[in-house]
């Protein structure tokens, strides 16, 4: 498995995961959580989070059963209404690329709702913000972190 299979596949699992249907497409845990899964090939995406306001969460990849990539995040909406704001995030999720697999685009607007992601690094060690304006109002606010997971060579 190579660097590009693996961004090809996230961004694979991320616009067929949240980004496709949000809450209606999960499956309750016994714990209270919420998982999505998206498989193809040899590789299992499976976001996993807990809450909703606030909220937080996993996401990993594995390749042949072995974790490969993983992200964690932790969000809250600040104000506004909760379909307007989630529905324009699932919008600017569809718009995630191989060159930042982790979120959205760095900057994305649409009429009064505004999307801004900052970040550093690459998909295999990253961290950022990303937040929703609405009327120029913080309205939404993730932050995350991830990258690539190695096993330990005995």
């Amino acid at each position: 498995m190579d660097n590009k299979d693996l961004t090809k596949f996230i961004v694979e699992a991320k616009k067929n995961g949240y980004a496709s249907f949000g809450e209606m497409g999960e499956v309750s845990l016994s714990d209270g959580g919420k998982q999505i899964k998206f498989y193809k090939d040899n590789f299992i995406y499976t976001d996993t989070y807990y809450g909703f306001n606030p909220f937080i969460g996993t996401e990993v990849v594995l390749f042949d059963n072995k974790p490969v990539w993983a992200m964690s995040y932790h969000g809250k909406l600040i104000n506004g209404d909760s379909e307007k704001i989630y529905n324009f995030l699932k919008k600017v999720m569809q718009k995630v690329s191989v060159t930042s697999p982790f979120r959205g685009p760095r900057n994305h607007g649409e009429g009064s709702l505004e999307y801004i992601n900052e970040f550093e690094g690459d998909f295999s060690d990253f961290k950022g913000r990303e937040k929703i304006l609405s009327d120029d109002v913080l309205a939404y606010e993730l932050e995350y972190f991830g990258g690539r997971v190695r096993r330990k060579v005995v």
